[in-house]
This record gives C-alpha cells, structure tokens and sequence, in this order.
C-alpha cells in the first residue's frame, strides 16, 4: 500500500509541476516528427509580419500554414522527416519559394530575405539553412535515405552506420562462435561514450524497440529499403529519451501522392568473387551464398464516396527476403590420438600422478608419471569416452592442429505495411504492421557427436509489431502525438545434439532423462588449453516476449519558449523455459596432474579427463515455463528557452520508475540466498518482502540542463550534462533458485584426488522437482539495489566552414554508478583442503550475487567533420581518442571479491583511437553535370550516372586480458598470471606466432591470486575500407524511372583483420593468433565483393 501511495504520490508531483509552467497537458514522448522555423526579412534585415507561409510535402500535397510566433519567426506544426516546398509571401514583397529537407526530429530554421515587388511575381530562392543548430545541447548526427541505401552496409543491417558517429565502438568485431540466441538477428552492438550497448533507447516510429531477454538486441530491425532516415543521439539526450545510451530513433518511409516503388536484388558469390579468410585450409574457397532481394511500393490510397482526392490516405508497402549459407573457419586444439592410449610422451610439459599427492607444511607436492604415460587401467571409462568424441588432427603441430569449415546457414523474411491518413490539416494519424521471421542454423567448432559448444544451433524467430500515432494541433502552439504499439518476439532455439542421447551413450547418468526430449544432447566439457565438447546448457530453449506501450507528447511554444511534457507507459512480458546449464558441465583444469609445488607450467587437462576427475561440475534443472513481467514509466518536463538572439536553455526533468525491478514473476515462483541470514527465502516474504526481491525506488529523477550559444551565425559553443537510469532490460535470476530450479554445484579440492567426484558419477535429479538448497550454487540479490545510473556531460564548439563543412571539436564524458555485477560471495579462501570448508557459506556452492558494485569512467575528445550532399559530394570524418575504465564488465565476476580495486582497468571495449570515413561521391559527368552536360543520350546512358561511396574504419586493437592456463587456487573462479614484465613487443616483433610476451607472465604461486590487471595487453588493430561503385541508368526523359546496378567490395584491399591471440599462460597455444575477423557478424571479414540491381520507379 505504502509503494502505491508514493507512486501516485510523485505523479502528482509532476502533474503540479507541469501546470506551474503553464502547460495545459501531460505525456509526451516521441520526437521523430520536426518543425520548420522559417525567419522572414526584408533586404534590410527587419522582420516582415503578417506574411503568409505555406509549407507543403513533396511526397503527399498535404499543405499546412505555418503561424507567426512572439519572437519573430513563423513556425510549423510537426511534419514527418522529408522534402518540403516551402512558400512565403507578403504585401508590397515578390513571392519566394524553396525545398527544404526535413530530418528526424529536427528543428530546421531557415532564412528568407523577400525582395520588394508584386505578389504576382514569384523568386525562387536558395533558402539558407544553417548548417549549425543554434539550440541543441545534445550531440547527434542523423542519416538520411541516401546515406541508408548507399553505404556499403555488410549484410545490410542499418545499425552499422551507428557505429560511424563518434564515440562509437561497434561490438561482436571479433565473435568466431555463436551468439546469445536472441543476438543473433542483429549482431552489431555499439558501446557509445563508455555505456554499453544493452542501455541504448532504440525506438521506431515513436516507440521503443528495446528485447527484453538479455538486452541483447532490439526487437524489429526495420530493413535498409523501409528506413527513411535515423538519428542518433549520443550525449545529454533531451528529457524525453530514457537509458542510460545512445537514443537511436528510426523513421519508416511513408507513401505519396504518387505511385512509387523499388524492385531490388543482392547477390554474392564467394566461388567468383571472395577471398578466402586467411586462416582458411588450403584448397577451393569454402561455399558462401548471400541472397537479398524484395520490392517496395507505396503511393495514394482512394476510396470513392469517403476519402476525397489523392491527398488524404497513403500506403507504404516493402517485402525482403534473405538467404545466406556460409561456410565458417574454426582453427582449434584437439587430443593428439596417442593421449587416447594415455601416451603423454609428446608433449611439453610434465604431468603428475595425483595419487603421490603429499602436503607437507602446506605445501602440496606430487611425483611424475613415468615417461608422461598413464597406465590405461587408470583411466575412468567416461573420461576416455569424450577423449574419443574429438575428432583426430588434419594439421601438424600439437597447437591449432584442427581446421573446421562446417556451413551455417540463415534464412529472413521482412514485411511491412504503413498506412498515414490526413484526417484533417490538423489531424494526422498512421499505423503501420511489421512481421519478421528468422532461422538460423549456427554450426559448432567440432564436428558431430563432440559439437565444439554450440549455441542454439537451430532457432527461429518470428516477430510481429504494431505501431500507431495521432497527431493534433490543437492551437498553432499546442500540439500533441499520441503512440501505441504492441510487439511480440517469440523464441525457438535446439541444441545441436537435440533428440540423441549422447550424454548417457558417453556414460554421464542423470542428464538425458526418459521422455523429456529438452534434455537431450551432451553435457558440456571445457578443457583449459583444447576445443570444448559438448553444447551450451542455455539450450533448448522457448521464449516468448510481449510488450505493450503507450506515450503521448505536447508540444507548447509560448513567447521565447518551448514547452515539451511528457510519459510513457511500457508493460513488458517474458514467458520463458531455460536454464543455464540444463545438460550439465565439467570443467577440467588441470589440477590433478600438475605439480602445484613447481613453478611454472605443468599437467594437462586432457589427462585429468582420462582420470576422469574435474575440476568443477553442475548441472542446472527447470521444471517448467515461468512468466516474468515488468512495467516501465516514465514522465518529464523539458523548456527550450531562447534567452536572447544568441543564447539557447535547454532546462529538463526526467523522473522514472520500475516498481517491479528487476523482473516479477506472476506467481512468486522466485527465491534468493539472504547473506544475513545464510539461507534461501521465496519472494513475498518478510526475509525478501518485494515480489521483485528488490525494494522499489520512485525517486529516480534526472536533470537535463544545457547551453547553445552562437558567437556568430557559423559558430556554435554548446554543452550539456545529465543524469541517466539504465535498468537491464534482460531476465534477472531469481528463477535459479530452489524450490523453483534445481542446482547442483560441484568443486573438487586438488588435494583429494582419491575422494574426488569423478564423470562417470554423472548427476542425481531429485524425484518430484524437489530441489534442495544444500550444495547447490545459488543466486543472491541486494535488496536495496539502486539503478544503474550515469552522468554524461559534453561541451564543444560547432563550426560552418567554407564549402558547407560543418566542423564539431567536443570533449564528452561519462561517469557510471551502481553498475551491475555478480561476484561470487561465496569464494572459497585459497588453500589446501576441502573446498566447502574454505567458503563464507560451507553448506552451498558458488553464490552469485546480483549487485551494484559497478562503477566505470570514460573521457574522451571527439571531432567530426560533415559535408552534406552539394556538388556531388557528402562526407563524415569522426575521431575519437578516449579512455575507458571500470571495476568489471557487465554482471561479470572479478578474480578476488575481496578485492575488487585490483580490477579497476580498461574496460574491454577500450579503444584509445578511433578513425571512421563514410562518404559518397557522384562522377560529374552526364546530363546536369561539370562535365559532359550536352552529351547524346546514349552517350550519357554509358558515361554518366556513376557513383562511388566507401566505409572506412582504422582503429586501435581491443585489450585483451592474460589468464592463467592452472588455476592453483584450489577452489573455484577465474585466476589471472603474475606480471614480471610489460608483456608488450615492439610492433616490428609481434607476429601471428608471437603477439605478445609470454614470458613476461608467470604462473601464480600455490593459493595465491596473479597480480595482472584486466585488458592490460592490446590486440591487432583495424585498418579497412569498404567501397562501392554503382551506375544508374535512367529509363524514361523525366527520370521517374530507372536502374542502378552496383558492385560492393567489403575489405577492399583484403587485409588480414586479425583477432586477439591466446592470452592463456602456460598453454602452448599462448601468444598465437588463430582467427580473422567475425564470419558470425560479418565485420572485419577478408574481402567479399556483392552485386546488386535496384529498379526504381
């Protein structure tokens, strides 16, 4: 009761509030729509009132007046983004007229200057529009249709081009394995001025976008042909734009007066046209087919007897379907064929028989198996069972002897269909119905029955959305936009083993139960220093997600003012069966057949296999689907004050709340580990009294206040700051606990080998889904957790400089709060015994607890140069130099939750240098151009029409961290080297081979941590250049028609983009680079050349 008492308290609140500034209504939210300010002067500079101004859609006839405003301009209503023919007239002036170009929520001013003379006679002018925001505060840039569809975009997703705007750093760059299931449909995640791609606002028509399981993505990934533009705010978004990230906002295209419409196909080849990727065998290029084809259409719709004309109802239409088979390199480690016989002789290092194992004065000693052989009566049978499963080596050496190239294959379909409606020139509405469906089928790094830990490996995703709005002007300076929407993500993901029983076959009891096909397949085995076996436990999985929306926005212009108020209502739903670990796994170190006495490298992992005894095991069971639900809401206040001619307010206030953060579940089927109490308690409890198991908070308020100021017309000093909420959008774990999930969590001490658990015992479920808590590895939350917030701040000048180049120089930074992590509150302290005897808690497991222990800065300096399309060219130049630190990554686990200052480094997307280019360049040559105007037609069909356009990208490598290949902590969690030296070499040094010294690492001593910080070493850079080059040929004397064939080389020069190396201490493979570029996400790939044919009518 006393939670809803506040929550309604605080929407008074700002009810109160808006009413003190005068505005005469509430919610609001979406600002995809913009506004054309147009100032009107006479030569001598005065302004001109009482002039008429008519603004009218080049694509729709739809005309509306735009009303004279206090201070001295004419302003529109909202207009959707396009191309607008702009009218201006006045008693004793000549009539003036000009096209301007309308973006994604932007207020576009422009100056006319009306010459004396009769209103009979009409001027067309070149209005001038600066190319400055003289009010903004925040940083953003916008792409149009053209930069959409012109781009060499790889596999033509739009969110690569997000990755072009400073501060940007694209994610996946370097992903050779599978995805997270709901990742795989759009595999670029930009981390933007040190926030990571999970808090970014993606919304689409005015609603938000964002998945809910795992905020790995979004939700719809409108297609390249249906996108009319994009923006992209970056920092110190206006008070309407939640999260804590970029605001990315995408308009559909709507239809016209017109017919209109594009018939389309893209085509590649890799027998013809590709290179191969540097790691590739020897031999014919590997198959690799890619298909996108569709059409688009939009125009008028008209209805006798009810809508009148052209100009009332307008349909948009598009269609695309993709095809893609590809076959992927995977370069592993795997088991000579002598280790089956328990033959070690071969390799490097020295392994040791457990059963010698002596602790003498706490340290723990064992003596060497003769000659590196393992007498076979030794063996535990399940052990040398997965040993078999690994394929033999097809290459030489004892490292990266295994070359794999299976196919994966894609298959999408997009449809869409929009529908705006002129009700009245002050009622607009649309609706627009999306449906897509995917399925994909990503292979693993081995082949079948050992898989190589594959993700998902057969999974199909069908989605529909739809959206609405209702646009009013309710006075010339009041005008509201109403949104709804509802979209649904369903999830379908099998294991690749899904229906065989390869567990049991292998002699693991109690995974593969009777007539239960979900939990077929194979437990996964992780082996330090070879390929894994097995698949990933988060298969199989279904997921459903749900999520309603309601917003509405108000726009007030009131004297120098311009009011914006506004919320949002988000319902979101998940109904999903899945667990983390549902086939099991085991972990093998070595930490059997080392010598912890000895200092550096010895044992091998695959001789604890044979010995069967891991180092850790678990298995995870769901005893059925869960359904969880979250409500977010939101409010705000924002005023865009123009104090004087040339200063610019922007004055903000967000406030929002998530009274079921993290997640509800709609029985209460969640439970936490309670520190203080030592025990797990159900939600809804007095121990966890919130259905949640988090205490809610309704005062999360964020400020907006930023500056605009113009030295002159050309020059801009802007600068802001804010305070932003990142709640994660994806799944908490309150489900993984008993009674309501079963664990069961393993970890062998490595001085009891005789009393170890081994493989072949397999895993015991409780009868009747009763799960006990003893033992098992738990989930904690705190229960005052507060949301992830962070301030973001920037200041900078803007300028216009000769040839319409718009120069930006901003330094922009960001502090992140109460970040999310998971430490293990639960680690045991290092040392000789039993593991369970060393823990905080000696009757569970591990426990992971969800905490806000998190915090990260980033500063950066970032310039941009823009040249808008004139005289054939247009061009962005983004620089960025920046740091980035923090104490983990997201929910990651540090080395020593006792000390966690010895995390403090780079974050792992710390890139200090960051260079893109993306620009396109029409040959002046043919009809209307430098050269070549009065060419013969045919000539010009041959000669004219060329364009060439490029995506360029150069920038430092990603930091990589070294581990240790031994853990010698005796218990669970990761364990990084000791130091001694920089671990750097010169760059004329580093090689494939050799990227890094490895002997400037060490082998941590026996129960101590490694003193090496995290992302301490950086890995090759990137230096690429994607290029088109199209000819469009026009097939009529009115240009309404016409054809463009174009060609795509992506890595033009073919560069090797080579990935970070083994950072594995002590293993042989150490310091080698195994893998180029990212075939998942198709970024950094050696080069692949498209065809393409585009008709366009």
């Amino acid at each position: 009761m006393k939670t809803r008492k506040n929550l309604i308290s605080v929407i008074v609140a700002m009810l109160l509030a808006v009413t003190v500034s005068g505005g005469r209504e509430l919610f609001a939210q979406t600002t995809d729509d913009g506004t054309i300010i147009c100032n009107v002067n006479d030569q001598s500079g005065a302004f001109i009132p009482n002039a008429h101004v008519m603004i009218t859609s080049n694509s729709t006839g739809i005309a509306v007046t735009a009303s004279a405003g206090s201070h001295q301009s004419y302003s529109s209503p909202l207009l959707r983004p396009g191309q607008y023919t702009v009218e201006v007239g006045a008693a004793g002036f000549k009539n003036a007229t000009s096209t301007v170009t309308l973006t994604v929520g932007q207020t576009q001013i422009v100056q006319f200057e009306l010459e004396l003379g009769l209103a009979t006679e009409t001027v067309t002018v070149e209005a001038s529009a600066p190319l400055v925001d003289p009010e903004s505060s925040t940083l953003n840039t916008i792409k149009d249709e053209k930069t959409v569809e012109d781009l060499p975009l790889n596999t033509r997703n739009f969110n690569q081009l997000i990755s072009l705007t400073a501060g940007t750093v694209p994610g996946n760059t370097q992903l050779t394995g599978s995805l997270p299931i709901t990742a795989t449909r759009g595999t670029v995640a930009n981390t933007v001025n040190g926030i990571g791609f999970r808090s970014n606002n993606y919304r689409v028509d005015g609603l938000d976008d964002t998945e809910n399981h795992n905020g790995q993505g979004i939700l719809l990934y409108p297609p390249v042909e249906a996108i009319q533009e994009f923006r992209v705010q970056t920092s110190v978004p206006a008070p309407e734009f939640g999260h804590g990230g970029a605001a990315i906002e995408v308009v559909y295209k709507s239809g016209g007066n017109k017919l209109h419409g594009s018939a389309f196909e893209f085509l590649r080849n890799a027998k013809y046209l590709d290179a191969k990727n540097y790691f590739d065998p020897a031999g014919p290029i590997k198959p690799f087919h890619y298909n996108s084809y569709g059409v688009t259409l939009g125009g008028p719709v008209v209805f006798p007897h009810f809508n009148s004309g052209r100009d009332k109802t307008f349909f948009f239409f598009s269609w695309e379907g993709t095809r893609k088979s590809q076959a992927l390199t995977y370069l592993s480690t795997v088991p000579m064929p002598a280790y089956q016989t328990g033959d070690f002789s071969a390799y490097p290092y020295k392994i040791y028989d457990p059963l010698t194992t002596t602790t003498v004065g706490g340290v723990t000693s064992r003596t060497q198996f003769a000659g590196n052989q393992i007498n076979p009566s030794r063996f535990n049978q399940t052990g040398l069972n997965l040993l078999k499963l690994f394929p033999s080596p097809n290459l030489s050496g004892l490292v990266n002897n295994y070359v794999y190239t299976p196919a994966s294959t894609d298959r999408r379909d997009y449809f869409d269909l929009k529908v705006d409606e002129n009700i009245t020139p002050s009622d607009l509405a649309f609706i627009r119905i999306s449906h897509q469906n995917s399925s994909i089928y990503t292979p693993g790094s081995l082949p079948a029955p050992a898989l190589g830990n594959q993700q998902g490996t057969n999974a199909t995703y069908p989605l529909w959305q739809l959206a609405s709005g209702y646009t009013r002007t309710m006075t010339p300076h009041v005008i509201n936009e109403l949104r709804a929407g509802f979209s649904r993500l369903d999830t379908v993901a099998y294991n690749g083993d899904y229906g065989l029983n390869t567990a049991e076959q292998v002699g693991i009891p109690g995974v593969n139960q009777p007539g239960d096909p979900r939990t077929t397949g194979l437990t996964a085995v992780t082996l330090s220093g070879y390929a894994t076996l097995g698949d990933s436990g988060f298969y199989y999985a279904l997921i459903a997600n749900n999520n309603w929306q309601i917003n509405d926005a108000v726009t007030w212009s009131h004297n120098n003012h311009t009011f914006k108020f506004g919320g949002e209502f988000l319902r979101r739903q998940e109904n999903i069966f899945q667990s983390s670990n549902l086939h099991g796994s085991m972990g093998f170190g070595p930490i059997y057949t080392t010598d912890p006495a000895v200092s550096g490298t010895t044992g091998n992992s695959l001789a604890d296999l044979l010995l069967g005894a891991p180092a850790s095991a678990g298995i995870s069971y769901v005893p059925g689907t869960i359904g969880k639900r979250r409500s977010d809401i939101s409010a705000y206040a924002q005023d865009t004050w123009r104090l004087t001619a040339k200063l610019t307010l922007n004055l903000g206030l967000r406030w929002e709340a998530y009274p079921q953060f993290p997640w509800n579940e709609v029985q209460n089927r969640m439970s936490y580990f309670v520190p203080s109490l030592g025990a797990v308690y159900n939600v809804n409890t007095p121990q966890v009294p919130w259905r949640s198991g988090v205490q809610p908070r309704y005062t999360n308020f964020g400020p907006r206040v930023g500056f605009a100021y113009a030295v002159s017309q050309s020059t801009i000093v802007r600068g802001a700051y804010g305070l932003f909420y990142s709640p994660d959008v994806g799944e908490d774990v309150g489900n993984a606990n008993p009674p309501f999930d079963g664990s069961i969590s393993i970890s062998n001490s490595a001085t009891n080998f005789q009393g170890a658990y081994v493989a072949s015992t397999g895993f015991t479920r409780p009868v009747g889904n009763n799960f006990p808590t003893l033992g098992a590895s738990l989930f904690s939350i705190d229960q005052h957790l507060k949301i992830p917030s962070g301030s973001q701040y920037n200041v900078g000048v803007e300028q216009d400089l000769p040839s319409h180049i718009l120069f930006s120089l901003n330094y922009v930074g960001t502090l992140g709060r109460s970040l999310l992590m998971e430490p293990n509150i639960n680690q045991p302290t290092p040392g000789p015994g039993s593991v369970a005897s060393r823990r905080p808690f000696p009757l569970y497991g591990d426990i992971s607890e969800v905490a806000g222990s998190n915090s990260s800065n980033y500063n950066s300096l970032q310039m941009t140069a823009e040249k808008r399309l004139e005289k054939n060219l247009q061009f962005v130049a983004a620089y960025t130099w920046s740091h980035f630190l923090d104490y983990g990554d997201f929910v990651g686990t540090p080395q020593n939750v006792n000390n966690l200052h010895a995390d403090y480094a780079n974050d792992s997307s710390n890139l200090p240098n960051r260079f893109t280019l993306s620009g396109i360049y029409v040959l002046p040559i043919g009809h209307g151009q430098l050269f070549g105007s009065r060419l013969p037609r045919v000539a010009d069909a041959f000669l004219g029409g060329w364009q060439l356009s490029t995506i360029t990208n150069f920038y430092s490598g990603l930091p990589f961290t070294p581990t240790s290949s031994i853990n010698t902590l005796n218990g669970s969690g990761s364990q990084r080297p000791n130091r001694i030296g920089s671990g750097e070499l010169p760059s004329g040094q580093r090689s494939i081979h050799d990227w890094f010294n490895t002997s400037a690492f060490t082998i941590p001593s026996q129960y101590q941590f490694g003193n090496a910080g995290r992302y301490i070493l950086q890995g090759p850079s990137t230096k690429m250049s994607d290029v088109s080059l199209s000819k469009s040929f026009a097939m009529n004397s009115s240009d309404t028609r016409s054809l463009k064939l174009r060609i795509d080389a992506f890595n033009v020069s073919n560069t090797p983009q080579f990935n970070n190396p083994n950072a594995s201490i002590g293993s042989l493979a150490a310091g080698t680079i195994t893998s180029a570029g990212s075939p998942i996400t198709f970024q950094r790939m050696s080069r692949q050349l498209q065809i393409s044919g585009k008709f366009v009518f």
